[in-house]
């Protein structure tokens, strides 16, 4: 739950499936940026065309992720009921028109951030909220290991072992629904 007058990081994605950096991430932002609550979003209807998992298995599995992390992180589903695609600006708007009194920042990886100019209205959304971005694959000075969420299906359909890449609760997920042994 949002706190009045905090400071709260937006970390959107697909999430699929959520891996262990998208976690590492979560966690440092919370430790280290001084960051009161981590909002997790998995996109609905991806602006670039993604294919995706359905959007509710990819909740189940986000949820699993991140709930060792208890209160200080939420997973939503906000995007399910915004304009689609799901771009950025639009969620940033939303929560900005519901919680006013809310610090928000905008959480994104380096393998992101290089494509953000091309994101919908993005000269607006870099005005409207500070971006923080976190890197991936040995860029900056905080460098977290480049997992990605293709790889992770690519191993999976491959019939590659995944322990370590994702919490072990969404290997679980992944085994019991049989999901990306077909490739996506």
């Amino acid at each position: 739950m949002i706190d009045h007058n905090s400071k709260v990081g937006i970390y959107g994605g697909s999430f699929d499936p959520p891996h262990a950096v998208h976690v590492m991430i979560a966690s440092y932002a919370l430790s280290c940026m001084g960051l009161d609550h981590i909002l997790i979003l998995p996109c609905a209807d991806h602006p670039f065309g993604k294919k995706m998992t359905p959007f509710d298995l990819r909740m189940q599995m986000t949820k699993i992720a991140f709930s060792f992390m208890g209160e200080s992180v939420e997973v939503s589903d906000m995007e399910r009921s915004l304009p689609t695609p799901s771009y950025t600006i639009n969620t940033v708007k939303a929560l900005k028109n519901r919680y006013s009194d809310v610090y928000f920042v905008l959480l994104i990886g380096s393998d992101n951030a290089k494509d953000i100019d091309s994101w919908h209205k993005a000269d607006e959304l870099k005005r409207l909220i500070d971006i923080h971005v976190l890197a991936r694959g040995g860029e900056g000075n905080i460098v977290f290991t480049p997992v990605s969420s293709t790889m992770i299906r690519e191993r999976v359909c491959q019939g590659l072992d995944i322990a370590g890449l994702v919490p072990v609760g969404v290997a679980g997920f992944i085994r019991e629904y049989g999901l990306y042994r077909g490739g996506l």
